[in-house]
């Protein structure tokens, strides 16, 4: 979207990735860009390997704002992160794709050519437990995969099935976990609070497995109604102070 005086020009969505420039990252001061749970020395890109997702999580903002899955070129990837690596210095990477690894051929690919850089980098991405199998996990880590973070959101599969998520086992995560562990790869644990019809022993629940889990890092979240998501309309009026998608258009 572009902003004009008084006016805002939709683009729609981009679908082929590979029309994109590298990222100029000249306009900021980018020495600052350091994530806590990830790459704290040194400072961090974003990078992307896809926009959309192919699930239909209901509270999920990312089909309404990125639409569905597209992939860009492996080789354009790696090539935007050699130029950030050459001409800005950075040495950390954070894939923002909302779900790495949907499309295992080209991880494959990404991570070859990855091996083949001159210069060492670090890089961290957002998955499913599901998605890493060991030896996509060995691979990517060979190449400097250092951070994992997976949506847990909650141990109840059936709360997770009533708002369309695909579930995923608790004992995938706590594998997932283990693994990553052992192959020296910090993980974040994400968790929502707050459901509809959640209870004080649900939410203990949900507690007591983050910590039995036991990631490097756990994050914990309130349910927040995202405009344009299905779990907003379904939801939208039910509480004091949420913005709905009329109002957001209008701003």
């Amino acid at each position: 979207m572009l902003q004009r005086p008084g006016t805002a020009v939709q683009l729609g969505l981009l679908e082929d990735l590979d029309r994109l420039p590298p990222a100029d990252w000249s306009p900021f001061d980018f020495r600052r860009f350091r994530l806590p749970r990830e790459f704290w020395r040194f400072p961090t890109a974003y990078v992307e390997q896809s926009r959309g997702c192919a699930l239909a999580c209901s509270y999920c903002p990312a089909t309404v704002l990125e639409g569905g899955v597209r992939f860009r070129d492996p080789r354009a990837v790696v090539e935007e992160i050699r130029d950030a690596s050459r001409r800005w210095g950075f040495r950390s990477f954070k894939f923002r794709d909302p779900t790495f690894g949907l499309n295992r051929a080209q991880v494959f690919q990404l991570a070859d050519h990855l091996g083949r850089l001159d210069r060492r980098i670090q890089f961290s991405i957002e998955t499913r437990s599901d998605l890493m199998r060991p030896e996509v996990l060995r691979v990517l880590k060979r190449v400097g995969l250092s951070c994992v973070t997976v949506g847990v959101e909650t141990p109840d599969l059936r709360l997770l099935q009533r708002h369309g998520r695909a579930a995923v086992e608790p004992e995938c995560h706590r594998d997932l976990v283990a693994l990553c562990r052992s192959l020296g790869i910090r993980t974040t644990a994400t968790f929502m609070i707050g459901f509809p019809g959640e209870t004080e022993e649900s939410v203990l629940a949900t507690l007591q497995y983050a910590q039995s889990l036991n990631p490097t890092f756990a994050q914990f979240h309130l349910v927040t109604l995202y405009p344009g998501t299905r779990f907003a309309a379904e939801h939208e009026g039910a509480a004091e102070g949420c913005l709905s998608g009329e109002r957001l258009e209008s701003l």
